[in-house]
């Protein structure tokens, strides 16, 4: 009997990789051991601008039954990520994770934001950089790339009051050519919710919790570039995540499930995902953002919310594959 052929599609490592793109090789051999685990005839294929074509054309001669994508980027920019879908539609095979559409739309920002608008969702209000924006000298807000993933340009400096950001524009239009968007900042629980394709279409996993109990500033309970890939850093060893929520957070548990179950609807999301949300226990939960197709690294939120719903991460690449079109 033939093996099942699976390409793990990723993006193309450069010769002085950042910390977020070494982390994809680690996914890459962690999805090829389960997949040759389970019977599977396993290539894998790096994806840059460069190559597409390269790509293309191996895709057609290796005749694979499936495509595991796991490109995060392309060529160091997360507004390109939707190449790997497009290119994987254009060749008419399967693949793993949200499609191209849902791609698009949950890796920009605002075109999260508008979404979840429309249809009564709640996020935080937000600015297009340059339009005419009320900002309250006294509030927090938070400036963000509208096209990066990965706490990309996030740090404490960020975080600002309406009366510090004519300073702050200036600094992002002399060190920057990156599009960004204002938010209002949120303050309470930042709370992560997996989720996984089921038999009963998605599954909730145990929701997550940063603890920024460490922080004494507002500003700084964020979680930072620092704090998802320095380890070295105060920032990376004082986020640890529990899965023991206080009262006062889990009595917004079951509304947090019933928005991550919308959100996978109104998205179309498929295979795995990822929801961020800020929670004030006296208001509820605001969705940050949609991760479609989240890190599966050993140390990522995904896989420590499977695990802690006690599956085996086999059985979790078995059931984000099953459901690949």
């Amino acid at each position: 009997m033939l093996k099942p052929k699976i390409a793990i599609l990723f993006n193309e490592v450069g010769a002085q990789p950042t910390p977020d793109e070494l982390d994809v090789i680690q996914q890459v051999q962690m999805v090829s051991w389960e997949l040759e685990g389970i019977g599977c005839e396993v290539f894998s294929i790096p994806l840059s601008l460069e190559n597409m074509e390269e790509v293309f054309s191996r895709l057609r001669h290796l005749e694979v039954h499936k495509v595991f994508n796991l490109t995060e980027s392309l060529n160091r920019r997360g507004a390109w990520i939707y190449f790997a879908p497009a290119l994987l539609e254009s060749l008419g095979l399967p693949y793993t994770g949200a499609p191209l559409e849902a791609m698009f739309l949950t890796t920009s920002k605002i075109l999260t934001k508008q979404k979840l608008k429309e249809h009564g969702l709640p996020t935080a209000p937000w600015y297009y950089l340059g339009a005419q924006m009320a900002l309250e000298k006294e509030r927090l807000y938070i400036v963000k790339p509208i096209w990066e993933d990965a706490s990309i340009d996030i740090d404490s400096q960020s975080v600002f009051t309406g009366g510090e950001w004519p300073a702050l524009l200036e600094k992002l239009h002399t060190s920057t050519h990156k599009r960004y968007f204002v938010e209002q900042f949120i303050d309470g629980y930042e709370v992560n919710a997996s989720l996984l394709a089921s038999s009963g279409g998605v599954e909730v996993l145990p929701l997550a919790m940063i603890d920024f109990s460490a922080f004494k500033e507002p500003r700084q309970r964020i979680v930072s570039y620092r704090a998802k890939w320095e380890e070295n850093s105060f920032e990376y060893q004082n986020t640890p995540r529990s899965f023991q929520l206080p009262e006062e957070l889990m009595r917004w548990r079951d509304g947090i499930h019933q928005i991550s179950q919308q959100v996978w609807q109104l998205f179309g999301l498929r295979g795995y995902a990822r929801i961020d949300f800020r929670v004030d226990p006296d208001k509820g939960p605001v969705i940050l953002e949609i991760n479609a197709n989240p890190c599966l690294s050993a140390d990522s939120g995904f896989y420590a919310a499977a695990n802690q719903a006690g599956y085996p991460f086999r059985e979790v690449i078995e059931r984000i594959l099953a459901v690949a079109e």
